[in-house]
């Protein structure tokens, strides 16, 4: 049986041979390279610190830590606030590198994350909270993101599916 809540608690996650790997991209816009975390047999190597991740549990095993099985895992949104050191444009907007968490160890001092501009429901776009659109962010202002994280070495690290303006 499963506890009622494994936040913050430490799991080993064991992947069945040809797990499958994918993204939920929701329809974003995402770099081409996202494909390095969909197909089968990945191994977790793929994965990179600050992603969240869901697992398709097939076993549960309690202890210190406890462990699953898995056959399939999705990265999914991350959370992240960080400064904006650029000020948003269309597609984009830039954060300090130094106002994100230290866990990224992100080696460059700009971050891109990248916005879809759509009119749903035909076309996804991101959504803007406390701001109307991406050229209401300005530089300076820190911003929390829901977002994708690829890589900082991707052209893209993070694709928003929303930004929202911290007070």
């Amino acid at each position: 049986m499963l506890p009622t809540s494994l936040i913050g608690l430490p799991i080993n996650v064991t992947l069945n041979n040809n797990a499958q790997f994918n993204v939920d991209t929701q329809g974003l816009q995402v770099p081409a390279d996202y494909t390095n975390f969909v197909g089968n047999g990945n191994p977790a190597t793929t994965l990179l610190a600050g992603q969240t991740v869901a697992v398709h549990v097939l076993t549960y095993t309690a202890g210190t830590p406890s462990s699953v099985t898995t056959d399939s895992l999705i990265v999914r949104f991350t959370r992240i606030a960080g400064s904006a050191s650029q000020g948003g444009v269309v597609n984009n907007f830039t954060y300090d590198s130094t106002t994100l968490p230290a866990f990224y160890s992100f080696a460059t001092p700009n971050q891109l994350v990248e916005l879809t501009s759509g009119t749903p429901p035909t076309t996804n776009s991101t959504n803007y909270d406390g701001i109307s659109n991406s050229t209401g962010i300005t530089t300076g202002s820190t911003y929390s993101v829901r977002a994708l994280f690829f890589g900082q070495f991707d052209a893209f690290p993070f694709v928003a599916a929303k930004v929202r303006q911290n007070q």
